[in-house]
């Protein structure tokens, strides 16, 4: 069962959230001027760590492939032109 206060339309409900909302803060130039700075330094950050674990990844996968050839190099270049035709 709701009571008074939290029933819709309540004018107590209204009254609460009027002031809430004339609490908050409004953006004027000088607040907000290294908001967008910030924000572009958050993006760059994050696709600098990106791009740094892909490429990790990468040298690692390279790195196995590198060694998975050179455990087969008694098969000298005949590993190397089948892989070639079957890798695309």
């Amino acid at each position: 069962m709701r009571t008074a206060c939290c029933s819709r339309g309540s004018t107590k409900r209204k009254e609460i959230l009027k002031k809430k909302m004339t609490g908050t803060k409004t953006i004027t130039s000088r607040n907000y001027g290294k908001i967008p700075d910030k924000v572009i330094k958050h993006i760059e950050q994050s696709k600098f760590r990106a791009f740094s674990e892909v490429n990790k990844a990468l040298l690692h996968a390279y790195w196995n492939i590198g060694k998975e050839l050179g455990e087969n190099a008694a098969y000298g270049k005949s590993v190397v032109e089948k892989l070639s035709v079957d890798l695309g």
